[in-house]
């Protein structure tokens, strides 16, 4: 039960991160490069790939077949994998930034605290590794068969 609701809150939380992005790719892009790990190139492509990719590993998480939930937390755990070492590469280098990491929204100037965000991509990861690594028995009715 407890995994289950790790599981519906992931794809709350991943599905609800991609739709405050996909309709803001520019914006999307200017954050990418604010992490200054990759060329505009490379922002751009993530401006459009990551959101999507994020609302699609959320679905997945929701679906009724158990290799699908398992392969969407498996690429949850690593676009989270992906994420924390931006943050603390970021971080080690003393740049400041909003990350964009639930949409655009005004923040009046102060720049994100990388150890909150540190604190929920963690705590996220984790939920993620148990969804994988535990996740849901193939036959959740297996003790009525005995």
């Amino acid at each position: 039960m407890i995994l289950k609701l790790a599981r519906y809150f992931l794809a709350a939380v991943f599905i609800a991160a991609a739709l405050l992005k996909i309709p803001h790719p520019e914006q999307m892009k200017t954050a990418i490069q604010g992490f200054r790990v990759v060329n505009e190139s490379w922002a751009v492509f993530g401006a459009y790939f990551f959101p999507w990719m994020e609302f699609w590993a959320g679905a997945g998480l929701l679906a009724p077949i158990i290799p699908v939930k398992r392969a969407a937390a498996f690429i949850i755990l690593g676009l989270m994998t992906l994420f924390i070492a931006v943050l603390i590469s970021a971080w080690a280098r003393g740049i400041t930034l909003n990350c964009g990491c639930f949409g655009f929204y005004p923040s009046n100037g102060a720049p994100d605290d990388f150890r909150l965000l540190l604190v929920r991509d963690l705590g996220l990861w984790i939920l993620a590794a148990a969804v994988f690594w535990r996740g849901e028995p193939a036959d959740t009715d297996w003790h009525s068969k005995r």
